[in-house]
């Protein structure tokens, strides 16, 4: 598919996307951005109306969305002058502002001046928010009670959002922001679902990132899609007086379309999740989590675990590189346990933790990880001397400072200053023995997360 699908398909996807940035490059030549507050006249608004709906289903045709299948009716303006739609996944949920008719979106100021992408988001003349203004939420609500308020249907188009304010893997609805709910006007839910055998959309806190999915997208020969327009939902007078009421109210209407949970997680929550995933990802305790995982399927006891961190020290001293096969050989994982899925997969789990710049095994890294989860398991800091003998301490009655400030940035990433502080300390001599480093050593091994 790459060699043969892609080229081909991305060659349209350039002459497509060079289509609609024309039409909306002339559409908006020479408006201000006063001008662009306002609703489009003219020739300009015919265009925006009737020739960007049609151009922009052809840019995601190419793409592979060969047919959009809708249910349900549309709301007007008049009926509804919000569209609220979720769950917001994928980075081609763009393609919502242009299903049967132009909508509005709201979008970052700093969108408008990006080249070739800043002409198509004025040409939707989207409800602008900036970071760097202090009242900028305000003044976005503000905007949007205005457009949503006009006194005639005819001027502004709809305005839809994505009240998640974020992208989610679907299977849930999160805590919905009440920008769309505080004009107090009626809204037409729309949920969007995603029937395809195999995911190349999602784009969540946790997954592939942009390109990849880009890349899965060109290759997938077809993409499916359903849009699914809800009755309208018209807020009572109490919900016209609690936004956040409003809010979850349509929230749990959604979710019973769609059949899925609500959740009160919300985009500071991602955030925050994608902290700490991210820095437990990269922490100790995940790794001794794939390392135990991987020890238990082959049968590998803790004894004959360190028995094997030996022998490979001893291994060390001549080369630091060894092959996958001559690692399997040393754990004793015989063709019978190569042949079983869970423990491939295991395996593999635990390579890159292992593997150099170059993707080479280093024992290094094998053996520091190994001895300090044995020192973890036997709560003794006793395994942890093969951790510093890779750093060239052979002596473990005379360690030498390069090699303790080596082994503490291994096993304790910091700041280099903080670790030539911790350091200093421990050294009064030229030397210390690994006893003395047992008893100063400034963080517990055996407690590492």
């Amino acid at each position: 598919m790459t060699i043969f699908v892609v080229p081909i398909r991305l060659m349209a996807v350039i002459f497509a996307l060079g289509l609609g940035w024309i039409i909306c490059v002339l559409t908006v030549h020479g408006l201000s951005a006063d001008d662009l507050k306002k609703p489009l006249k003219g020739w300009r608004r015919w265009i925006q109306r009737e020739m960007g709906p049609p151009v922009a289903q052809f840019v995601f045709f190419v793409i592979g969305f060969m047919y959009i299948r809708t249910k349900g009716r549309r709301s007007t303006k008049k009926e509804a002058p919000i569209l609220v739609m979720a769950p917001h996944s994928s980075w081609t949920d763009a393609m919502l502002h242009f299903v049967d008719g132009v909508s509005s979106p709201v979008s970052r100021m700093d969108n408008a001046d990006l080249p070739f992408i800043g002409a198509m988001v004025k040409f939707l003349q989207p409800v602008f928010v900036s970071r760097d203004v202090a009242d900028s939420r305000s003044s976005s609500v503000n905007e949007i009670k205005r457009r949503s308020t006009s006194d005639s249907d005819e001027h502004w188009q709809q305005v839809a959002l994505f009240p998640e304010g974020t992208t989610t893997n679907r299977k849930s609805l999160i805590s919905f922001k009440t920008g769309a709910f505080q004009p107090g006007v009626p809204v037409q839910p729309v949920v969007v679902r995603w029937p395809n055998y195999f995911d190349c959309v999602t784009w969540a806190f946790v997954g592939p990132n942009i390109w990849k999915l880009i890349w899965l997208q060109l290759c997938q020969p077809i993409t499916f899609v359903e849009i699914q327009y809800l009755p309208v939902y018209t807020p009572s007078e109490e919900e016209k007086q609690n936004p956040v009421l409003f809010a979850n109210n349509v929230r749990y209407v959604m979710a019973n379309a769609l059949k899925v949970p609500v959740s009160n997680y919300s985009f500071r929550d991602g955030i925050e999740f994608r902290r700490r995933f991210l820095a437990y990802k990269h922490s100790w305790a995940a790794k001794f989590a794939l390392l135990e995982n991987f020890t238990s399927r082959i049968g590998l006891g803790l004894v004959p675990l360190v028995d094997v961190v030996r022998g490979l020290l001893q291994r060390q001293k001549s080369g630091d590189v060894i092959t996958k096969e001559s690692l399997q050989e040393v754990l004793g994982m015989d063709q019978e346990l190569l042949d079983k899925k869970e423990i491939k997969e295991s395996f593999h789990n635990l390579l890159p933790l292992l593997q150099t710049c170059e993707g080479q095994i280093s024992l290094k890294k094998f053996i520091i990880l190994t001895s300090l989860w044995a020192s973890k398991k036997q709560n003794s800091l006793e395994p942890a001397k093969y951790a510093v003998q890779v750093f060239g301490g052979d002596n473990l009655k005379k360690l030498e400072e390069t090699t303790v400030k080596k082994f503490l940035e291994a096993v304790y990433p910091s700041s280099e200053e903080s670790t030539n502080e911790m350091v200093t300390k421990l050294f009064k001599l030229d030397f210390i023995t690994f006893e003395k480093l047992k008893d100063n050593i400034p963080f517990d091994v055996t407690k590492l997360e």
